[in-house]
């Protein structure tokens, strides 16, 4: 994965990807952050995050007993989360997808009726599956209620980015013209670089689970006679992470780093690289036909590093060049075939 990533992210790709960008926004009108917009999906396991996945936990002294064990209910080992945010930090009605056929319910002494879509954000659109992950039946449903939440928005003709990754649910013919037909226009990111160029794994993502995995935490550790991890649990402390992670710094901040701050759309900014960022995970050399991690235990390997970071911040002023030569010249490098499929072809250069 990161040999991938690190050859995904090379600066040709990165401008072509921005020039499609600006390309779209400045056919259709879409001038303002309102109208530009980011969704992805991301799975919580939850026996991992709890606690690193141990059965039983050892906590401090002062709260006894000092053993405290993690029952799971067999069906809820994951879930997935897919929020939707604009460039103006607007948080849209989000998509929970939980294992199973059907929802479960539950009879409160009281006698009211519980059941998961409770206990999560309000609004929300609740999937049920039994692999708890997006597919093209879920997108496309969603893909509906998201033309009728954005009506007010494509008023007179006014067009819509959403820019998502290359999942294979996102790019079903059915759901790519569905969008297309109400003046929705999807760009899809390049191979591998969601972790650099997707807002939501940039600013949102790695606060949620940092939160979700606290209160997992905190949960057990302050039950008295051990923690039951149903679905009602889980939905529970999974929109408290939501609810906590998406803040206004959070979204900004990720479609600020990533490069699609509507005032600029000029990609990420390479010269702010400094030579210490880089880590052996993240910075590979071609070396013959291996790729060899360079790592800072040598002064050979920092020298290494420095010379890598300088090239970027050289990089950075040929990225912009070639973005601004491409952002009036490209035209498609691929097509949706009628049965869903992408037909890729050589880039085409009007």
């Amino acid at each position: 994965m990161e040999h991938d990533r690190s050859e995904a992210m090379n600066p040709e790709t990165v401008a072509v990807h921005f020039a499609r960008i600006k390309s779209l926004c400045s056919n259709h009108n879409i001038a303002n952050g309102c109208y530009i917009f980011n969704l992805d999906e991301s799975g919580f396991f939850i026996r991992g995050m709890a606690l690193g996945g141990r059965e039983k936990c050892v906590v401090e002294e002062e709260v006894r007993p000092n053993t405290r064990y993690l029952k799971f209910q067999g069906f809820i080992d994951h879930v997935s989360v897919m929020p939707v945010v604009s460039a103006t930090v607007q948080v849209y009605t989000p998509v929970f997808i939980l294992p199973g056929k059907k929802a479960k319910y539950r009879k409160r002494p009281d006698g009211r009726y519980e059941t998961p879509q409770d206990f999560l954000p309000s609004p929300c659109y609740m999937y049920m599956r039994e692999i708890a992950g997006m597919d093209s039946d879920i997108f496309y449903s969603w893909a509906q209620h998201f033309v009728l939440e954005t009506a007010h928005l494509r008023r007179g003709g006014q067009s819509l980015l959403l820019v998502v990754d290359g999942h294979g649910s996102h790019i079903q013919y059915s759901t790519l013209q569905l969008l297309k037909d109400n003046n929705i226009f999807v760009a899809g990111l390049p191979a591998h670089t969601s972790h650099a160029l997707q807002p939501l794994d940039v600013g949102v993502f790695g606060p949620m689970k940092e939160y979700f995995r606290q209160l997992l935490s905190t949960r057990t550790i302050a039950t008295a006679q051990g923690c039951r991890f149903d679905v009602f649990t889980v939905c529970e402390l999974l929109s408290k992470a939501y609810n906590k992670a998406l803040r206004r710094c959070n979204i900004m901040g990720g479609f600020k780093k990533s490069g699609l701050w509507v005032q600029e759309l000029r990609g990420p900014d390479f010269s702010r690289i400094r030579p210490n960022e880089f880590t052996s995970s993240s910075v590979t050399t071609r070396m013959g036909e291996r790729f060899v991690s360079l790592r800072s235990t040598s002064q050979n390997s920092e020298m290494a590093i420095s010379n890598v970071a300088e090239q970027r911040v050289r990089t950075s002023k040929e990225l912009y060049v070639l973005y601004l030569r491409q952002s009036e010249k490209l035209c498609s490098d691929g097509t949706v075939e009628e049965n869903g499929t992408i037909r890729v072809t050589n880039k085409k250069w009007c």
